[in-house]
């Protein structure tokens, strides 16, 4: 690798975006921070989940599903 290679610096995606996540793994600890996240109002455009397996991915989608009165 060149030492004189150019880093570009990413700006700050401004407050009223909602971010992109992904995770490796649709188990427990993703389900806490989704249902975290969700009671917190905060909102994700995108989420992507890698897994192979599909049984995990079962109580991750009832969880995102809207609730009622939202």
């Amino acid at each position: 690798m060149s030492a004189s290679r150019s880093h570009r610096s990413t700006a700050l995606a401004p407050a009223t975006l909602a971010p992109t996540v992904g995770f490796v793994s649709g188990g427990r600890m993703v389900r806490i921070l989704v249902g975290g996240w969700k009671r917190a109002g905060v909102t994700v455009s995108d989420l992507c989940v890698f897994e192979p397996n599909a049984a995990p991915l079962r109580p991750l989608f009832a969880r995102l599903r809207p609730s009622p009165g939202r």
